[in-house]
């Protein structure tokens, strides 16, 4: 793996200036397409809360995991073992296994636990990153009671050669770099990314488990290192457009005891190695277009406990087709025809035999229509067969509605039927693997309503209200069995309403800019059987309150921003008798912005956790306090 990732770094190098120093040879201007239609689109997913993150948080976020820019942008409550460790996500009082994650159309999450590890996805590898919540996730895939994260790539038609390198330097031993370079013209785009990342994450905590009083220590066994490369080139020709990426990385991670064990605890390692590549295939002829997606993602993870002579190597490989036929019958009314395939075949010393498969095929179609200027109505109906054997069919309903003619307020609503089918170590893990266990399955609902709005005198405002509701049965949960060991069964119901809040405000006035926006959500995830301890008490890791908020300005050269964000007491038993604290944390950022001629630079500083709290976001894990970092980028274009 590290030769291949040593010779993919020097290729994607060569063939970027290669490609480079073809398509920006002219001494032609060029400027980025810019498409102009008058004919109403069709869309399919309107009547459906979407979050979409701008180039320029992204861009704010280049050094930083894909959870680290969700905090920022969505209410997310996120479970993370500390800096570099395992970390997931979960969406709206769901668990982290219902969130799905999407890379271009190819599914990221681990075909073994169901879920994705999100501490080794760089934000640096999307352009774009798409929440989609409830039923707008069944477009994308199934089982996403939550909603799922769309991370996309896009082409740069008619782009001169740029090329960025950053540098950061941070607190703990972080040390940080990260490359790109992309150039394109009238047919065909090429792109080049690198991230690489090493930290001690030797940071002093408050241990206040193991001794009578709280005694101050400092972290140990917690290193990492992870490098990745990813390389996309695109083609058009026509009504066609080709686009191939290919994703490698390889990370290298101690794993730090918690807090009730003493000394340095046990000398844990784990390796993770991953490979994914993704073609998609796009032909638009009239009122019609056919897309496909052809992947494969190969990942390999291998645990080591030397103190319990512990070696677990797992492999797995995962093969996906996509395809999708859109096409619009009369003006109002649009039909789409969606197939999915996805095969997953998994070694591990930890089932019996050594390799098992699952194949999850799904097939569907989703109808629009627009009742008039303001108002339109989805209907998607899936059927999806596990191990060749028919589930029931999921569905989803939708409705939306906009306020004015100048479609800048609007009401939307919609109803969702959705399954989710256990992960193969629910079905196999020796021990306590259940062959028996049931899919999982959700109804759940919202409605949505929220305003965008521009003045004449640059003043942006945006807010929405959101409030959703889902039953969840037949929930797959890991309890102790009767021979010691855990073992996962359909015991567990789980009803969840909520309600979100986000907001922005933005404006300018000559060379000055300035922003402020935030969220608030409030969600009840209660257990609905179980015992007389369980019943009626809050879901374990889901805080009923978050609320984040940032400011943020500029002038001329110079930037500032402030955010702050509050996370309630989250329960860490199922009979609510013990929880973790809740926290406020406020970090800091400023810098300069600097550009001349062809070339910019940007400083930034950043400072998190400025009152140095002392917080947990999985029990007996502490996160690091107050700390620091220092980064530089170089910008060229030609």
């Amino acid at each position: 793996m590290k030769k291949i990732f040593k010779i993919s770094v020097l290729i994607q190098f060569i063939s970027g200036l290669l490609c480079a120093q073809d398509l920006t040879s002219s001494d032609t201007i060029k400027i980025r397409e810019v498409i102009i239609s008058a004919v109403r689109s069709i869309s399919f997913t309107s009547p459906f809360s979407r979050y979409e993150t701008d180039s320029t948080l992204i861009a704010e976020k280049r050094f930083s995991r894909v959870t680290d820019l969700l905090a920022e942008a969505v209410p997310v409550y996120t479970k993370k073992y500390g800096p570099g460790g395992l970390s997931t996500v979960s969406l709206r009082g769901t668990a982290a296994v219902h969130t799905t994650i999407t890379w271009n159309g190819l599914s990221l999450s681990s075909p073994m636990a169901g879920q994705s590890d999100l501490s080794l996805i760089p934000s640096l590898f999307a352009d774009h990153l798409t929440v989609e919540y409830g039923g707008a996730s069944m477009f994308s895939g199934g089982g996403s009671f939550g909603g799922n994260l769309n991370l996309t790539t896009e082409p740069r038609w008619n782009t001169p050669l740029e090329i960025s390198v950053s540098g950061l330097a941070g607190r703990y031993g972080l040390l940080s770099g990260n490359t790109m370079v992309s150039s394109g013209g009238k047919n065909f785009s090429y792109s080049a990314r690198i991230f690489s990342e090493k930290a001690e994450n030797n940071y002093c905590y408050l241990n206040y488990a193991l001794y009578p009083d709280p005694v101050r220590e400092r972290r140990s066994n917690a290193e990492t290192v992870m490098n990745s490369v990813m390389q996309e080139a695109s083609w058009r020709s026509g009504k066609s457009v080709t686009c191939a990426a290919l994703w490698l990385q390889a990370s290298d991670r101690n794993l730090p005891s918690s807090i009730l064990v003493s000394g340095t605890g046990f000398p844990e390692n784990q390796k993770d190695e991953s490979v994914r590549a993704v073609i998609n295939h796009k032909i638009t002829s009239g009122e019609k277009s056919y897309s496909f997606t052809a992947g494969v993602t190969g990942d390999r993870l291998k645990y080591v406990n030397t103190l319990s002579s512990v070696i677990s190597d797992n492999k797995s490989a995962t093969y996906t087709f996509k395809g999708t036929n859109d096409l619009k019958a009369g003006g109002n009314l649009g039909i789409r025809i969606f197939v999915s395939e996805e095969y997953s075949v998994v070694r591990s010393v930890n089932y019996d035999g050594g390799q098992k498969n699952k194949n999850v095929f799904s097939f569907g179609s989703a109808l629009t229509s627009n009742q008039g200027k303001r108002s339109s109505v989805t209907l998607l109906v899936r059927e999806t067969a596990f191990d060749n054997k028919l589930q029931l069919p999921d569905f989803s309903a939708g409705w939306n509605y906009f306020l004015s003619g100048r479609k800048d307020s609007w009401i939307k609503t919609n109803f969702s039927r959705n399954s989710r089918t256990p992960a193969l170590n629910d079905l196999y893990w020796v021990p306590g693997g259940n062959p028996e266990i049931r899919n999982e399955y959700s109804h759940s609902g919202e409605v949505n309503t929220g305003f965008r709005h521009i003045t004449g005198n640059s003043l942006n405002m945006s807010s929405e209200l959101t409030i959703y509701s889902s039953v969840i049965r037949d929930m797959i949960q890991w309890l102790p069995g009767e021979n010691g060991y855990w073992s996962p069964s359909n015991i567990r119901d789980v009803n969840i309403l909520g309600t979100e809040i986000n907001w922005g405000l933005s404006g300018s006035a000559g060379p000055a800019s300035w922003s402020f926006k935030g969220f608030m959500s409030y969600t009840k995830s209660v257990y609905m059987s179980g015992g007389p301890d369980m019943k009626g008490n809050q879901v374990i890791y889901v805080p009923e309150i978050e609320c984040s908020g940032k400011a943020g300005v500029k002038y001329k050269s110079f930037f500032g921003a402030f955010d702050a964000g509050y996370t309630g007491k989250r329960f860490i038993t199922t009979d609510n008798a013990q929880h973790l604290k809740p926290f406020a944390l406020l970090n800091l950022e400023t810098g300069l912005d600097l550009k001349k001629g062809k070339q910019g630079y940007v400083i930034r500083l950043r400072m998190e956790n400025l009152l140095d709290v002392n917080y947990e976001l999985v029990s007996y894990y502490p996160m690091q306090g107050f700390a620091w970092h220092l980064s530089f980028e170089y910008r060229f274009r030609k």
